[in-house]
Parts: C-alpha cells; structure tokens; sequence
C-alpha cells in the first residue's frame, strides 16, 4: 500500500509545482521589462551628464591641486632637493673659477721677479753698452786730435816750419817713400827744423796719426810693451843743415817699460826703419840685417849703434833723459835737438 502512495504523492506534488511556475512567469516577464527601461533611463542621464560636464568652481580647483593639509609629497622633497643641488652647483663653480682666478694671479706674480730679472739685465747690458761707445769715441777723441792751422800742431821741440802727409790707404812702403820725397825738397833755411806731421782719414773725419798707430802703419815688429810705454804725442823732423837729416821723437810715460822695450825692439828695429831712413841694404851693406846694435857714446851720451863693416854708424838711439828717446842717423840733428830741448827747459 504505501508502494501506491509514493507515486501518487510525487506526481500530484509535480502538478502542483508546475501550475505555481506558469502562474509566476508573466509578473516576473513585467519586473525584468521594468528594470530594463529604468537602467536605460539611468545610462542616458549618464551620458548627457558626460556630454555636459560640470563647470569647475573655485572650491573644485582647490580640491584638484592643493593637497591636504599635513599630506608629505615626494614630487616635494624631489623639487627641494634638486633646487639645493643646483644651488650647490653654482656655488661650486663660482668656487672653481674664484680658485682659478687665484692661481692666475699667483702664476702673475710669480713671473714679475723673472720679468724683472730680464729687463734689469737687459737695462745692464744697454747701460754697459751705452759707457763703452761713449768711452770708446772720447778715447778716439783723445788719440786722434783733429788738425786745426799749422800754429796749434802739436811738437815735441820747437820747428820752424811744419808740413802735412796724409797716409790713408797708404802701405808701408809708400808712407816710406812719402816721407823721403819730403825730406828730398830743396829750398829749407840752414839749421832749421821742419815737423812733418801725418795724418788719415777716418769715418769721423781726418785726424792726427798717433805714435801707436803710426808703429802699426809701418808694420814693425816693436813690441807691445814698448808701444803702450810711449805717449800718443811723437815727431818726424827734418833737420836742414850741410844736408837734410832725418829723426824720430818719441816721450816715454813709463821710463822702465820703455827703456826695456827699446832692447827688446833692436832685433828688428833696422828691418823696421831702413826704408824709412832710406839706408842702402845693396851689396856689402846687406849684412846690416845681421849686425846686431852696440855701446858707444855721441854728444857724451850712452848711445845704442849699428855699423857697417867700414866701422861708420848707420843708425842708431838714445835717451835724451829718463822721457825723451831719438832715433836718427845724423848727429848733427841730435845736436839741434839737444839744443832746442835744453832752451825749452830754460824757458819753462
């Protein structure tokens, strides 16, 4: 029996299920229809809303960009720290260049000693440079005294008459032939002296030839010692009397030096002065070369003589005193000198 009712059962609880689903279908149809046309109503106001945005006012824009109070931003502590670093930059290079400033003004400072050095030696060097040229043409000055009218040629003994020859580009040949024409003019009064003065001419004009430059003219082979112990001021005279003599003058500033250089000299004195005294070499005479210089006394003086082989004197030199020296082959114009020396001395 109640194998008969279980089915029944079901099946009549089936029925009734069925009729309530039917019954519920078309109320919920309705509830979906009106859901449907309210969700669209509420997507269209939606979009007019978008399409229609809403005016910004001042309380939105400050909702927008100012943060809350007491918020902590990174951007902020990203803005700040970037701000000091390029703070720091530019001090930084401000720094560089001040450095670099200062090292320029060091390096200036270290080369103003060195600058200075440099023109004080080169101002040294001028100064040096501007003494010698001045001291050099007031040497000149002193050793080469322009002539002036034949009154104020200089003379180591009073002469009667003077006369001028110019020696520039002459050899020492032809200042020897030069002098000798001189000597060989006729017409001189007796038992005067004739100064025959040379002269040269010069970048600074025509000057007097000193005793130095008249000993490097000749090509002698004086030596220096000798040279450098006489005074610029010498003679050349022409002493007129049975015949024309010539003679030399000189004045020693160093007795000694002077007395030891004429020795020294006589080795080659003779080769020196044979074509200034116009002494014959030919023949028998060509043994002068080799004959040596000895003692006797002329005018009761010390003498220095060179003699043929006929024992006659031919050349020779003494010191008138401890300054004055005559080289001559006549000893009659070593008497007139003797003479007008010892008047000079009389006078002063």
């Amino acid at each position: 029996m109640s194998k008969l009712l279980v089915p029944l059962l079901t099946a009549s609880y089936n029925t009734i299920m069925a009729r309530n689903k039917k019954t519920e279908e078309p109320s919920s149809t309705k509830a979906t229809a009106g859901e449907e046309e309210k969700q669209e109503s509420d997507a269209s106001e939606d979009k007019k809303k978008e399409k229609t945005p809403e005016a910004p006012t001042p309380e939105n824009v400050v909702k927008k960009h100012i943060p809350p109070k007491g918020l902590h931003l990174y951007s902020k502590d990203m803005a700040d720290v970037l701000k000091k670093q390029q703070e720091s930059g530019a001090f930084m290079k401000a720094a560089i260049a001040k450095h670099k400033e200062k090292e320029e003004k060091m390096k200036l400072l270290a080369l103003r000693p060195k600058r200075n050095v440099l023109l004080m030696a080169g101002s040294l060097i001028l100064l040096i440079a501007g003494l010698s040229l001045v001291g050099f043409v007031v040497l000149s000055k002193k050793s080469a005294v322009v002539p002036g009218p034949p009154s104020q040629i200089p003379s180591l003994i009073f002469a009667d008459t003077e006369n001028e020859i110019d020696i520039s580009d002459l050899s020492k040949k032809q200042i020897a032939k030069a002098i000798q024409d001189e000597l060989k003019k006729r017409g001189r009064e007796f038992d005067t002296i004739e100064n025959v003065y040379l002269t040269e001419v010069i970048p600074v004009g025509k000057v007097l030839v000193n005793a130095s430059r008249f000993f490097s003219a000749l090509e002698s082979k004086a030596p220096q010692s000798l040279v450098q112990s006489l005074s610029p001021q010498f003679m050349i005279g022409i002493h007129s009397r049975e015949k024309d003599e010539l003679f030399l003058l000189f004045k020693a500033t160093h007795s000694f030096n002077a007395f030891e250089g004429m020795v020294l000299w006589e080795e080659r004195m003779f080769d020196d002065l044979y074509l200034l005294f116009d002494i014959d070499v030919s023949g028998e005479n060509e043994v002068l070369f080799n004959k040596r210089f000895e003692n006797t006394f002329i005018q009761n003086r010390d003498s220095r003589v060179i003699k043929n082989n006929r024992d006659q004197i031919v050349l020779f030199y003494l010191f008138i005193d401890t300054q004055t020296i005559i080289i001559t082959r006549s000893e009659t114009a070593l008497e007139e000198v003797l003479d007008r020396l010892s008047t000079q001395q009389i006078r002063r």
